[in-house]
């Protein structure tokens, strides 16, 4: 027990910073999930846990975001946060530290679980998390069985299948999914990962993200190459420029079905995306006729000739069209 405690020590902590607890043996509960510790089994005696009760805790957190704040860093990502009690971001996230900043974190959790995991930290802080309850709704929308009517519906918030569009990071992959093994049934087929960003970045609502990395040979203990330099992708980077050009639009959904959505950005843009593998032709009325555009999936440009527009959506394919 000495030798334990005496590993937890260093220049900023000492053995009585720390919660003195066992491994979480049970995720379903709430105040165990908060002050006992992660261990992955065998012996582990899992990773020190912080008493967030601690003076010396909060200040030297504070003092790490106020340094970081000061070298110019535009925002934070705060890790496990289901790890700690709600009511310590209220005091650990002041004003002073979070101006100007973005501050995000990340809660695992899906429609089931998500007044016990998520929304005492919706409730107790103005943080935005990442979307994971969004994104298990992507995940049963593109699944064989599933709709894409589900993704237009206007009752996601309410039923906890999504976050609210103000503190919601949207996402399809990140760094958790590939690289640990209790997650490998979220990877989506490579097209319908594609798709699904079309879906994120055509939308009006929420912050999206995407995960790059640096590839396996980066030595980071990574499993795949599948997203080394994602951020790179030139089609991603397009999408990206759809997204920020019709950004501050609003979105009128136009049409849905089990295989196809469509939806106009304001006077900026529309977007459709088909998952099914037949070609799909959706007439979009109230158009701006003479209008040019760029589509910028294909990088295709032309011109609307009429108030109407026939939008030709080939088998599991998407297309995001800007007015030029």
């Amino acid at each position: 027990e000495a030798a334990r405690l005496v590993e937890q020590e260093g220049p900023l902590f000492t053995a009585d910073d720390y919660h003195s607890t066992p491994c979480i043996t049970n995720y379903e509960n709430a105040e165990e999930v908060r002050y006992n510790r992660i261990c992955s089994g065998k012996g582990d005696q899992g990773l020190p846990d912080l008493d967030q009760d601690s003076p010396r805790v909060l200040e030297a957190q504070r003092a790490f975001l106020k340094r970081l704040g000061d070298l110019g860093v535009g925002g934070f990502r705060i890790d496990a946060v289901k790890h700690m009690e709600p009511s310590y971001f209220r005091d650990l996230l002041t004003p002073e530290l979070t101006q100007g900043k973005f501050v995000y974190g990340e809660i695992i959790a899906d429609p089931k679980n998500f007044d016990r995991d998520l929304s005492p930290y919706l409730e107790a802080t103005s943080m935005s998390f990442y979307d994971f309850p969004l994104r298990s709704t992507i995940q049963s929308a593109f699944s064989i069985d599933g709709s894409l009517k589900t993704l237009f519906r206007s009752d996601l918030v309410a039923n906890k299948m999504a976050v609210t569009s103000s503190r919601s990071v949207t996402f399809v992959i990140n760094h958790d999914i590939p690289n640990n093994e209790s997650f490998g049934g979220y990877i989506l087929d490579p097209k319908d990962e594609e798709l699904a960003y079309v879906y994120l970045f055509g939308r009006a609502e929420g912050t999206p993200y995407v995960y790059s990395d640096l590839g396996i040979d980066s030595g980071a203990g990574l499993t795949y190459d599948r997203w080394k330099y994602a951020h790179r992708n030139p089609l991603l980077k397009r999408m990206i420029q759809f997204h920020n050009y019709v950004y501050g639009e609003g979105q009128n959904n136009v049409y849905a079905d089990d295989c196809v959505i469509v939806a106009k950005r304001g006077s900026k843009g529309f977007f459709g995306i088909n998952k099914c593998g037949y070609t799909k032709q959706v007439t979009l009325n109230g158009m701006i006729a003479g209008a040019q555009f760029k589509e910028m999936i294909t990088e295709g440009v032309g011109t609307i000739s009429g108030e109407s527009f026939n939008l030709e959506l080939p088998g599991r394919s998407a297309r995001m069209y800007l007015y030029k």
